[in-house]
């Protein structure tokens, strides 16, 4: 009897230990300050700052997640975390962010900070 308990709480502390190993947070990619992105980019691409239906400049700022093959430098796979709230906007910055290139080995997921402001180009910022 007491080799079958403590057969079934070793078990029952195995499962605990995987189940909490699966649901432990994983570290966030890093936010870089444009000196930061500047030191590990091979190529940068501005997004193009696009208008509305009516000829206006939207404004607005979000976050893309960047995921970048660290063998190669080439960014992946680029998607809005944070919108900017308009989508013309988001389309323009998930562009311009497929276009960057990065030093190998540098880095692997990049969360950017985005803005899009009327009288200046889109900006990433600290």
């Amino acid at each position: 009897m007491a080799i079958i308990v403590r057969l079934v709480l070793g078990f029952i502390c195995f499962v605990g230990g995987v189940a909490s190993a699966q649901t432990r947070p994983t570290a966030s990619p890093p936010v870089l300050s444009v000196d930061q992105a500047r030191a590990i980019t091979v190529a940068i691409a501005r997004p193009e700052y696009p208008t509305d239906a009516n000829g206006r400049h939207p404004t607005g700022s979000g976050v893309v997640l960047i995921l970048v093959d660290t063998r190669t430098g080439l960014v992946t796979s680029v998607k809005m975390e944070k919108s900017t709230g308009q989508k013309i906007l988001d389309d323009a910055a998930l562009k311009g962010f497929s276009r960057w290139r990065f030093k190998p080995g540098t880095v692997s997921k990049i969360h950017m900070p985005i803005r899009f402001k009327v009288g200046s180009p889109p900006s990433w910022y600290e």
